[in-house]
């Protein structure tokens, strides 16, 4: 008796597991008249259905088929055709109108060089807040102006990177596109919070965004915002008035030193600051343009 090719090409399984998730390929043999009849069949999965490992679930996230042109058809005319199914673990695997996320801490080295509107500048002066400078020779909006122009200041401090991978329909694309782009290099004007945290107004920064196709029917728009904490603290200025700062997190805060001797022996100098500065280096904007909320990351793939 002649063996049916179901005996001469037995089905294939294959898995893999890392430490970013596992994934599973399973080959399932079906007769069929083309191809789209044989991803319908039965004993074929579709893109969201699940297995268990076991120690957790996977996702059907791809089908493709191909043909064994080595089979000859049956009386109905129906080939042999290998679909391969494509599993994966939870985070690997696009659903539409939902997202994922990610916070990775950093440093930053920032080059602070100019204020660009005097009404970004509040001042922490000796005696009383916005009193005038008793620095001589300072002058215009720049950080440290003297006669040279700007010096500016090397600022390096850690921060956080919260990368939201956001899948949409690609034609949503454009339009949210646009609302990144206003949003680019500006903070936080209201709390932005999920499931990541929460950072306060003036903590998040959107930095980048980058845009790829996942296939046709998904866009996968990824966003990446610097998050650095607001903060009170104190200074001491060189007349001994005490003042509190206020400094949300993409402000500059910088301050003025100088060395004054006793009577005119080095040996008994100090240094005291003069007068303190926080200024606004980046505008505010509304976040909710971006239409992120907490439920695009509680979902199953599938549903």
């Amino acid at each position: 008796m002649a063996l049916d090719p179901y005996d001469l090409f037995r089905p294939v399984s294959r898995l893999s597991v890392t430490k970013d998730g596992s994934q599973a390929e399973r080959v399932i043999l079906v007769r069929a008249t083309t191809e789209a009849t044989a991803l319908s069949a039965d004993n074929v999965p579709a893109r969201g259905d699940t297995i268990d490992l076991g120690t957790g679930l996977l996702y059907c996230s791809s089908l493709s088929v191909s043909q064994d042109e080595k089979s000859a058809g049956d009386s109905s005319d129906r080939y042999l055709f290998a679909v391969t199914a494509v599993y994966a673990t939870l985070d690997r695997t696009p659903v539409e109108g939902k997202a994922r996320w990610n916070v990775n801490g950093q440093n930053q080295a920032v080059k602070v060089k100019a204020v660009a509107d005097a009404d970004h500048k509040v001042d922490y002066l000796y005696g009383a807040e916005g009193s005038a400078s008793p620095a001589k020779g300072y002058t215009g909006l720049g950080i440290n102006v003297g006669d040279k122009g700007a010096d500016g200041v090397d600022v390096d401090d850690p921060y956080e990177v919260l990368r939201i991978d956001l899948w949409i329909d690609p034609t949503e694309t454009a339009a949210k596109l646009e609302a990144i782009r206003a949003l680019r290099n500006l903070v936080n004007s209201g709390a932005f919070e999920g499931p990541w945290g929460s950072y306060a107004a003036g903590e998040a920064r959107l930095h980048t965004y980058q845009v790829s196709h996942v296939n046709g029917e998904l866009d996968q728009v990824s966003i990446e915002f610097l998050c650095l904490k607001n903060v009170e603290f104190s200074v001491t200025l060189w007349d001994g008035t005490v003042h509190t700062v206020s400094k949300d997190g993409h402000e500059y805060y910088w301050q003025r030193m100088k060395k004054t001797t006793e009577s005119g022996d080095d040996t008994k100098a100090d240094v005291n600051i003069i007068d303190a500065h926080v200024d606004i280096i980046y505008d505010a904007g509304d976040f909710s343009d971006l239409a992120i909320t907490n439920e695009m990351f509680d979902y199953e793939p599938g549903s």
